[in-house]
């Protein structure tokens, strides 16, 4: 689902469109949250403990956790459809 799902795919699959939205608002946001601090790319182990960050860091990290967690959600639901699409399709030969 790297593209606007087509015409027919949301005939097929009325939650495409808002799946794909969510997916590129997630995207959308982790860039802004990244780019909002940029301290989260540069967390290093130093000495063995986690170099410190911000609280305002550290919910935007988890946030970012979270969003990750939803793109590939939705990755897996955007596979399992396209796999039960074509166990439908076989069906009908």
């Amino acid at each position: 689902m790297n593209s606007p799902p087509s015409i027919l795919e949301v005939a097929q699959s009325p939650e495409l469109p808002i799946l794909y939205s969510l997916r590129t608002t997630a995207e959308a946001a982790e860039r802004a949250l990244l780019a909002a601090h940029p301290e989260l790319e540069e967390i290093d182990v130093c000495d063995g403990h986690l170099l410190p960050i911000s609280p305002m860091a550290a919910a935007a990290d988890l946030l970012l956790l979270h969003l990750t967690a939803i793109e590939g959600a939705i990755n897996r639901y955007a596979a399992q459809l396209r796999r039960h699409q074509q166990l439908g399709q076989a069906a009908n030969f």
